[in-house]
């Protein structure tokens, strides 16, 4: 959406600043107690894809959405996967996962409509941009929440 032609044009006409304050206004709504009847529609929505059974509270302990939506799962819910295994990736958080095998500093990355390069991504000033050369034709992993990912981080 952010790199199509009407994505830019929304952007132009003041579009991005009335969305900005509608995701404002709508979190705040979360935090209020009358959220709490979007609990029901957002679990049919993604019935497939929340595991109640994980949920550490009872649904009817949440007093809001935004206490649900970064409810704690049970202990164990989330097993890590190769915890000795070296060549084992794991993820701090549900996510969609896309990886380039190969990425320079040349090749440029949109993140929420905005274009980065690795030098900008790790605010690389230096001279010689070494720190970004350090990664140049590296492989990159983009993990990417959705609304219907678990939205807590953990970390062992």
């Amino acid at each position: 959406m952010y790199q199509s032609s009407a994505g830019r044009l929304l952007k132009r006409e003041g579009a991005l600043a009335r969305l900005t304050k509608l995701s404002v206004d709508k979190g705040l709504r979360m935090d209020s107690p009358a959220s709490v009847a979007d609990i029901a529609p957002f679990l049919r929505l993604f019935r497939h894809e929340i595991k109640l059974e994980e949920v550490e509270q009872p649904l009817e302990s949440f007093r809001t959405f935004n206490e649900f939506f970064y409810r704690r799962l049970k202990p164990g819910a989330r097993p890590v996967a190769g915890p000795d295994d070296p060549a084992v990736v794991v993820s701090a958080a549900d996510c969609r996962l896309l990886v380039y095998d190969v990425v320079d500093d040349a090749t440029r990355l949109w993140i929420k409509g905005c274009n980065f390069s690795i030098a900008g991504l790790l605010d690389d000033r230096s001279a010689d941009r070494s720190l970004a050369a350090t990664f140049a034709r590296g492989t990159l992993a983009l993990f990417r929440l959705a609304p219907q990912d678990y939205h807590r981080f953990h970390a062992p």
